[in-house]
């Protein structure tokens, strides 16, 4: 098979790091990136060993594939012209700001028959895949985005920036729509949200509570899916799992035990309630080689990717709506796609 050619274009604070990827791997061959900045595109381009554009359409005819790692506001416009051609398109998370926008991406996608993925990396943090190893049906799920203040990207919420993940990761476990949501946040010292807490109820009634704030004194990121008789805990940062299932036995003794349990009997119980395992997942992959690996692969053999822009689309129609819930101050329900 030849190389895929494939270019990146934004190779600023995330695309950089894209770039770098793509110029180590042995089945594509990266034809170029192009920057705003000249100076960072040039940069970039000498040490990846490719070359430096000034526009996006200096691409266009010669690529198969692209990344587009430009501020968020311009993914649409730069975006376009590439599915028009049929050349497949990863653009980073959030596909859009704009609802209209992202239905246009998808539309065009879907009508020139080309892959159009959303990079949602935490999809590919190898401690996901605990998620796929559980098969646990989940009631409830819990996450927590935590992190010091960035100095960065504060002219967007931290429901676009950093929940937008975990609305990703939680629509994924729940598989369901989403039927309400309740909300509240603040923007506590930059001019938008700052924190969130948010309580989302899906059509099949599972239940997911999400917090995310960039004005916290630790860095965590952590999810747990709860059902009726196990629980997984999720930490991407430390790349650990553990599932806590409920044994048949502690059922069993709570079952047949008509009267008050005795001071061993609850020792006995305490010890042999759950079977727990434990996981440390690979730390020297790094998801957005993963996520590159995928794409690839997508391109390669046209087809759906595993995060589509209709995954992007529905993950920023719950974003929108977790918005709009704080401003008004009031419960919403979703709005359709």
């Amino acid at each position: 098979m030849s190389k895929t050619r494939i270019g990146v274009i934004g190779v600023g604070h995330h695309g950089r790091h894209h770039a770098r990827n793509l110029a180590a791997m042995s089945n594509i061959s990266l034809v170029g990136v192009v920057d705003a900045y000249p100076d960072t595109a040039r940069h970039v381009a000498e040490l990846c060993q490719t070359r430096a554009f000034a526009e996006p359409s200096e691409l266009w005819d010669i690529v198969d594939a692209v990344v587009i790692a430009v501020p968020t506001a311009s993914h649409a416009a730069v975006a376009a012209p590439f599915l028009k051609r049929g050349i497949a398109t990863l653009v980073e998370k959030p596909i859009s700001f704009s609802i209209d926008q992202a239905r246009d991406m998808v539309r065009l996608s879907k009508q020139h028959q080309v892959p159009l993925m959303v990079g949602h990396i935490e999809r590919f943090n190898p401690v996901w895949g605990a998620v796929k190893s559980a098969d646990i049906r989940p009631r409830f799920i819990e996450t927590a985005r935590l992190s010091r203040f960035p100095f960065r990207s504060l002219d967007v919420s931290v429901v676009f920036d950093v929940m937008i993940h975990d609305i990703d990761l939680v629509r994924t476990a729940a598989r369901s729509r989403v039927r309400r949501i309740e909300a509240i946040g603040s923007a506590s010292v930059s001019p938008s949200l700052d924190w969130a807490t948010v309580q989302i109820e899906f059509e099949n009634n599972v239940q997911a509570h999400l917090t995310a704030s960039r004005v916290h004194h630790t860095n965590e990121r952590r999810l747990a899916i709860r059902s009726d008789r196990a629980c997984l805990e999720l930490d991407f940062l430390r790349r650990t799992s553990t599932l806590h299932q409920l044994t048949a036995g502690a059922k069993e003794l709570l079952g047949k035990k008509l009267g008050p349990l005795t001071a061993e009997e609850k020792e006995l119980l305490w010890r042999d309630m759950f079977s727990v395992h434990s996981e440390a997942h690979a730390r020297a992959i790094e998801p957005l080689r993963l996520e590159l690996e995928e794409f690839i692969a997508a391109a390669q053999e046209r087809r759906d990717p595993s995060v589509t822009g209709e995954d992007g689309l529905e993950s920023i129609l719950v974003a929108t709506e977790i918005e709009r819930t704080i401003s008004a101050g009031q419960t919403t329900l979703r709005a359709s796609a």
